[in-house]
């Protein structure tokens, strides 16, 4: 006789044993007292948020808080000593600059299509 082997279905281990929110991540790894160190600055995006740490750090990166492999990924900088378009940000590889802060993240809400995103500390070296 030939008995066919049918396959075990795996075991269901519950969506509990993964965090997909990036913020929620960041917290996770923030209750380390050994790992809180190496954890940038990081925020749930909007305007003032990102007018924050935009001052305080001059370069910044908006992250969805979903996603994964850099996609969605924008760099955004303030070169204050610049007076003409002294805002800028990246996505891929188009580079857009305004005047006023306010003109720059008006025109990141199309890129952002009003999904999550955080804003987290960057280095320029």
């Amino acid at each position: 006789m030939n008995k066919t082997k049918t396959a075990k279905k795996p075991k269901k281990l519950g969506r509990g044993r993964y965090v997909t929110s990036k913020i929620g991540k960041t917290k996770a790894l923030e209750a380390s007292a050994t790992l809180r160190k190496y954890i940038p600055i990081t925020k749930r995006m909007n305007h003032d948020s990102l007018q924050q740490m935009l001052k305080q750090y001059k370069m910044v990166y908006v992250k969805p808080n979903v996603g994964m492999f850099g996609n969605g990924v924008i760099r955004v900088e303030w070169a204050d000593n610049s007076s003409e378009k002294p805002y800028s940000y990246q996505s891929g590889v188009r580079l857009r600059k305004f005047a006023t802060f306010d003109e720059m993240y008006a025109a990141m809400g199309k890129v952002t299509n009003k999904r999550h995103y955080l804003v987290q500390r960057g280095f320029i070296y």
